[in-house]
């Protein structure tokens, strides 16, 4: 089993008995991808959401804006955190740190 098995498997154990939303933070955006993947695996009949929080996926220092599907995407799990509406959410530690809208 791998490194991203393992953690998919022990988080969906998690999923499967809290009912308040995980938020897994990893290293690279490629970790959260295949550890969502891996995850929805072991949850398909569960009907437990695996959401992932990515980054803008421009650096700080460019004038061009995010693509609007990521900013839309970005915004909607946010909106359903704040709701509780999500399962699990991975981020990367470089999509935490990016600077979210103030709460309303």
């Amino acid at each position: 089993m791998s490194k991203n098995q393992s953690l998919a498997y022990e988080l969906a154990i998690q999923a499967q008995e809290n009912k308040s939303t995980i938020i897994c933070i990893l290293p690279t955006a490629l970790e959260c991808e295949q550890s969502a993947r891996e995850l929805k695996f072991f949850l398909q009949k569960l009907h437990k959401s695996v959401d992932i929080l990515t980054d803008y996926e421009v650096a700080l220092d460019d004038t061009q804006s995010p693509a609007s599907t990521i900013v839309a995407r970005r915004l909607h799990i946010l909106y359903n955190l704040q709701h509780r509406a999500c399962n699990v959410v991975f981020t990367s530690v470089d999509a935490l740190i990016q600077a979210l809208p103030p709460v309303s």
